[in-house]
């Protein structure tokens, strides 16, 4: 790139020189010879001037983001005697004769005056000038493309004419010579004109001064490169232009720097052919940056053009311009940015990264041109801007992507041409961001206009209202995909916030997967037709969340209502215009399907005639509500299959309404006849196959204060799920009065406003339309509750209960609806005072006959036969509720009487009896209940019965054992018994076989008393013992019985003892008689065995005194040829053996007593050994 001369250097550059021109009018004009020059010299005086030192050119650096550099403010010019640096320069003035250039690189012994060495210079030379100050009076004629440069900084004060080729400029800074002229004037016969490199400055403030004219129209380019325009602060000062190109074509501006101009580049509004290129181009200009006429093809790279805002005032003026590409540049600072005019076509500009900023009116327009692209395009509007940021005129075939628009009143406009239909191909809009707009996009006359993945936020325009997010008149094709707008809402009246989508006279529109929020609508179709809503997210509404001036077939499928002030006002359009584009014309064909509504306090209002609404498949939930469907009047709706939650806002509120918008008007206006009144009233409502919940009304028709008709027809109510509790049905008188286009209501003998009656489902889920969705459920079997009266709540007559949800109605119209528990619900209960009885006991019994209604129940009977058991049976009869009675209040014996009782009511008898003194096994007492002849009650056909069975009080006593020790008598514990009772007939008791007697109970353990004792009726029992206690034996016969229980004996109880007999422990003593030295075995030693006795330590074998002798046991024992001796079956005890013999040749021991040796019950299994031995002696063995 080439060097640029930047404004910081140009300004100095005029701040010198306008000291120099100054103090140069002051001098006197000297004549003297020079010595390197064959011409005279003017010589003007030295001067002390301040020596410009600036950046060259190109040495300020241009922002990478594409604006234009910082400058510092020009230099302020000063007195000489200010000045504190002094340079020798002269000022030349005038110079055309002084010899100051030559041709070449270098400097020869005789110059040549300017236009010397320009003529003499071939293409290419350089021509140098003697750095000074130089003021031409003549024009400087430049034939051929050369280089004028000076050693140092060089002012020439004159006018250029380029005839050939072009010109470089280096060090030299140009200056005009006077107001109202142009600087360089490139003439026609040049060809293939460069100007490179020239500086242009406005130090003597002249007016109206142009910088570069290119004359005529040359049919080869005009190039200028490196230029700076510097014309101070001028641009007020008559009309200064940085460029003329004229008629030119082809013209190319690089690298250059226009400030303080009206004009930047211009150029003949009428000039055509290929339009300039500028690349790398700042441009400061109050009335036009850039004009290209008509020119084609036109490009801007990098150009930043900057204004003032300037009352008509144009960046860009493309004119009728076709073809222009524009690239990273932008505008700031116009009333109109970048502008096409209106009446242009062609192909349109393709702008890419381009900004239009403090937009005054119009930031970018498009004419009629065709295929405008506009990628990354920012425009924004200067501060309290009504303008627009994209004016799509009458453009066709527009794409833009990514628009980043701001502070405009309007985002994109189009112009509409009314009644011109739609013979432009729409715009497409993608990625799109709108800040603070009032309207986002309007577009008209188009087909096929597409918005994608765009966001808006919408601000309050001038007046406060009327603003759209995305809208258009006369459009066809219309796809809305992924946008978000936030909308505005309007204090002072909902009516005028914004509207998200809003299109007028247009058709086949989708709008898919989108985000509103806030404003008086997020959707407005007026005079509009094949309307599609899928997926869009709806919150925040102040007014309607759709609203319609005549749409027809509109579809709202899978979408979301929150928190809207209402979901939809299907209105009609009210008036008609002259050209037919507006017509009176009702609404139609609209479908909700699919869709989630919540907290929204009004639902869809269907008024003056709306014809078709569907809706299905809505779930509807949130806070009290005044409508859910509202008909006012409509014909052909359908509320089918539907979740909807609803508790009023309003007295008059309920989900599913039918009334009529033209109540009570002025007569005169709105005649009262019936058959007006038909007219105005709703048709063909069907309520179908819906799961109500919370307390309604579900459905009403007529309007509580209302006289005029609201319905034509009966409105089917069928398959529905109401709540208990809920008032499914409300009617009032206004429902439907004259003469009725049902003919089946003359079945009944008058009007019918609903039909709720049961039918059979269809087979199949297809086979359900109208008429065949089955049977409504009421929250019961019985079906609705149905009251009349003037209030219309549960607090007027009851005339049907069937336990279930609430109709409310008048009798004419009537509802009609299933009776499927008949007229009367009669029920009887009985009760005693006592579960049991005793032999004289008085008992008191309760019988009790309601009536759940809805009729009154008359001659009901009521029949208790006195039992045979019972004496003294006297009674009494008290009614509740209005039309109960009792025939007989009171009576004796057994009751057999008439009673009436009431819906809802009821007659209870008190019965009081004494059981007879003989009274045994139970007493019952039945009541029976039959309903008069003719009278209708499923629940109590023939009749109905009650009763009640008293046992007599059972009388018990106690059957007990006791386990004692067969020996001692005393009681022990740990005997285990079975209490079996006599039941099979047959003596003694049986525990086994195919008839056992029964046991009763569980066993029983004795404790420390030895006993177990039950608590029985009276009869025969048997006590069988399973388990002895440790260390007895079991009885060989374990049943101790019968014991016989009577009522006689039952006071005191049947008893019987069990014994038991020890277990018998014995032991075994063995000797064993040895050797006393050998240890062999010793045979014929005897032995006698003793208990202990008497008490006394050791073995006594003799009385002494008082004291006995302890017990022999047994004869003796002699030991066998193995020394054994056995003394066994030895109960438990302890025992002493005593020698009495020994084998002969040995000795008595010196004592011959053992032991004492213990017998335990512990051990008795265990062989006692006694080892003995004798020693040998004399004399022999003893007997």
């Amino acid at each position: 790139m080439k060097r640029r001369f930047s404004s910081t250097t140009a300004r100095s550059v005029r701040a010198a020189l306008s000291c120099l021109l100054v103090w140069g009018m002051w001098g006197a004009a000297a004549i003297a010879p020079a010595s390197s020059a064959t011409g005279p010299t003017v010589v003007v005086g030295d001067i002390d001037h301040t020596h410009v030192t600036g950046q060259e050119v190109g040495e300020h650096a241009r922002p990478t983001d594409g604006g234009r550099a910082r400058t510092a403010s020009p230099a302020v010019p000063q007195p000489v005697s200010h000045r504190s640096v002094a340079v020798s320069r002269r000022i030349v003035n005038p110079a055309d004769d002084a010899l100051i250039a030559w041709v070449g690189p270098t400097q020869p012994p005789t110059l040549l005056t300017l236009q010397q060495a320009m003529n003499a210079a071939v293409v290419g030379d350089t021509v140098h000038i003697v750095p000074d100050s130089y003021v031409f009076t003549k024009t400087i004629t430049v034939p051929r493309r050369v280089t004028l440069t000076s050693a140092s900084d060089s002012v020439v004060t004159a006018l250029f004419s380029v005839t050939g080729g072009g010109l470089t400029v280096s060090g030299v800074t140009f200056e005009p010579t006077a107001a109202s002229k142009t600087v360089v004037t490139v003439a026609a016969t040049s060809t293939d004109t460069v100007l490179d490199g020239i500086r242009i400055t406005n130090t003597a403030n002249l007016a109206t001064l142009t910088g570069i004219t290119f004359s005529g129209t040359p049919t080869t380019g005009r190039t200028v490169e490196n230029y700076v325009f510097d014309n101070g602060d001028n641009a007020a000062n008559g009309i200064s232009t940085g460029i003329n190109a004229g008629n030119a074509t082809s013209v190319v501006v690089h690298d250059t720097e226009i400030t303080g101009a009206t004009r930047g580049f211009f150029m003949s509004s009428a000039a055509t052919g290929t339009g300039p290129e500028f690349s790398h181009v700042d441009i400061e200009a109050t009335l036009q940056g850039v004009l290209t006429g008509r020119t084609v093809g036109a490009s801007f790279t990098e150009v930043h053009i900057t204004g003032t805002s300037l009352a008509g005032s144009y960046g860009i003026n493309l004119g009728g311009s076709t073809g222009v590409v524009m690239t990273d540049s932008s505008v700031t600072g116009y009333v109109y940015g970048i502008a096409t005019a209106a009446a242009t076509t062609g192909d349109g500009p393709q702008l890419t990264r381009v900004t239009v900023s403090d937009v005054g009116t119009t930031g970018i327009s498009l004419g009629a041109t065709t295929g405008a692209k506009l990628t990354d395009v920012t425009v924004s509007g200067a501060p309290s801007s009504v303008g627009i940021g994209v004016d799509l005129a009458r453009s066709t075939s527009v794409t833009i992507d990514n628009p980043n628009i701001s502070g405009l009143r309007t985002g994109v406009r189009q112009v509409w041409v009314r009644t011109s239909g739609h013979p432009l191909a729409g715009p497409v809009v993608t990625g799109g961001t709108f800040t603070d707009v009032a309207t986002g996009i309007v577009v008209a006359n188009n087909s096929g206009f597409r918005v994608t993945g765009t966001s808006m936020k919408l601000v309050a325009g001038a007046a406060g209202g009327g603003g759209i997010g995305i809208g258009g008149y006369e459009n066809t094709d219309v796809v809305i995909s992924g946008v978000t707008v936030e909308g505005y809402e309007n204090p002072d009246d909902v009516r005028r916030g914004s509207a998200a989508v809003r299109f007028y006279y247009s058709d086949h529109i989708q709008v898919q997967n989108s985000t509103f929020t806030g404003g008086a609508n997020a959707f407005y179709w007026d005079m509009t037709t094949d309307v599609t809503v899928t997926e869009a997210t709806v919150s925040g509404i102040d007014w309607w969340a759709t609203y319609t001036e005549s749409v027809i077939r509109l579809a709202v499928q899978n979408s979301t209502f929150t928190d809207n002030a209402g979901v939809a006002n299907l209105t009609i359009n009210p008036s008609a215009s002259a050209d037919g584009l507006d017509v009176i014309q009702n609404s139609s064909d609209i479908t909700f399907t699919d869709n989630e509504l919540a907290d929204n306090p009004t639902g869809i209002l269907f008024p003056y005639g709306g014809n078709t609404l569907d809706y299905l498949r809505n779930h509807v939930s949130g806070g009290p509500a005044y409508y859910v469907v509202y008909a006012v009047p409509a014909h052909h709706v359908v509320v089918t299959d539907n979740e909807i939650s609803f508790s009023p806002l309003a007295d008059n509120s309920a989900a599913i309404r039918a009334g009529t918008a033209l109540e009570n008007l002025d007569p005169a206006t709105f005649p009262n006849t019936p058959e007006d009144q038909q007219s105005r009233s709703s048709s063909d409502i069907d309520v179908l196959g819906n799961v109500f919940t919370g307390t309604g009304p579900m459905v009403q028709l007529g309007e509580k204060e209302g006289t005029w008709r609201v319905m034509r027809d009966t409105v089917l109510v069928r398959g529905n799920v109401f709540p208990k509790d809920s008032v499914a049905i409300r009617t009032f008188p206004n429902a439907e009065t004259g003469q009725d286009s049902n003919t089946e209501n003359d079945m009944i003998g008058g009007n019918v406003a609903v039909d709720a009656r049961d039918t059979p489902a269809a087979g199949t889920t297809t086979e359900q339309e109208v008429g065949q969705r089955g049977s409504n459920d009421w929250g019961s079997p019985c079906g609705p509750r149905v009251t009349v009266g003037d209030t219309y709540t549960p607090a007027d007559t009851l005339i049907y209960d069937g336990g279930g949800a609430w109709i409310h109605e008048t009798r004419e119209p009537q509802t009609l609806y299933p009776t499927r528990c008949a007229d009367i619900g009669l029920s009887v209960t009985k009760t005693v005072d006592s579960p049991t009885y005793t032999p004289g006991q008085t008992l008191t019994y309760t019988l009790t006959v309601a009536n759940a209604g809805p009729q009154d129940a008359h001659a009901v009977r009521v029949v208790d036969e006195q039992p045979t058991t019972l004496t003294d049976f006297t009674w009494t009869c008290e009614s509740e509720g209005t039309a109960s009675a009792c025939t007989d209040p009171s009576g004796t014996g057994s009751i057999d009487t008439l009673v009436d009782i009431g819906a809802g009511g009821q007659v209870t008898f008190v019965i009081t009896a004494t059981t007879a003194a003989d009274a045994s096994g139970d007493i019952e007492n039945t009541v029976t209940v039959t309903p008069a002849v003719g009278t209708d009650d499923p629940g109590c056909e023939p009749s109905c019965s009650a009763g009640v069975i008293t046992p007599r009080t059972p009388v018990v006593g106690t059957v007990s054992v006791t386990k004692t020790d067969a020996d001692s008598g005393t009681a022990l514990a740990g005997a285990v018994f079975e209490l079996w009772t006599e039941t099979n007939g047959v003596p003694g008791l049986q525990t086994t076989g195919a008839v056992p007697d029964s046991q009763v109970g569980a066993v029983c353990t004795t404790g420390a008393s030895g006993e177990c004792t039950r608590t029985v009726g009276v009869g025969t029992y048997y006590w069988r013992e399973t388990q002895a206690p440790e260390g007895y034996e079991l009885p060989a016969d374990p049943v101790f019985g019968p014991l016989v229980l009577t009522e006689e004996n039952a006071g005191q109880g049947v008893a019987v003892s069990a014994e038991n007999t020890k277990v018998t422990v014995t032991g075994t003593i063995k000797v064993l008689k040895t050797d006393a030295k050998n240890d062999e075995a010793l045979a014929g030693a005897v032995f006698e065995l003793w208990r202990e006795t008497n008490g006394v330590d050791g073995l006594q074998t003799s009385a002494s005194g008082s004291t006995p002798a302890d017990t022999r046991v047994g004869n003796g024992c002699a030991t066998d040829d193995e020394g054994v001796c056995l003394f066994d079956d030895l109960p438990t005890g302890e025992y002493y053996l005593r020698e009495t013999a020994v084998p002969e040749g040995y000795v008595l021991p010196g004592n011959p007593v053992s032991g004492p040796f213990e017998i335990t019950d512990a051990h008795a299994d265990e062989t006692i050994l006694v080892s003995v031995a004798n020693e040998r002696g004399e004399p022999p063995k003893g007997k």
